[in-house]
């Protein structure tokens, strides 16, 4: 094409496409929306998968420090940061939609 007609990054206009092939299914609107739904869906997952990781690293950690284990005191103090900054933020986002 000579000129663009979209002022869309083109991954995001290839994803336009599919909900175009379902212009059946429901509103135009409803099935944009669709696109979004669905990413913010798997970045919650990662962040859900992220925390219980980073949770059960710190209570790993404080379990089996004192075994003879051999771990760094910085993984303890990076976890328990990035634990607190999760829990934060979750506490946070529960206050927004609460206000909301």
């Amino acid at each position: 094409m000579a000129e663009a007609f979209t002022n869309y990054t083109p991954f995001y206009s290839y994803l336009l496409l599919i909900p175009a092939r379902f212009d059946w299914l429901g509103q135009p609107l409803s099935l944009v929306k669709t696109i979004s739904a669905v990413f913010e869906l798997s970045c919650a997952i990662v962040a859900w998968l992220g925390f219980t990781v980073l949770t059960e690293g710190l209570l790993s950690y404080l379990m089996l420090a004192g075994s003879g284990w051999n771990m760094s005191p910085a993984y303890l103090i990076a976890t328990g940061f990035a634990t607190a900054m999760t829990v934060r933020l979750l506490k946070e986002s529960q206050r927004a939609s609460a206000s909301s």
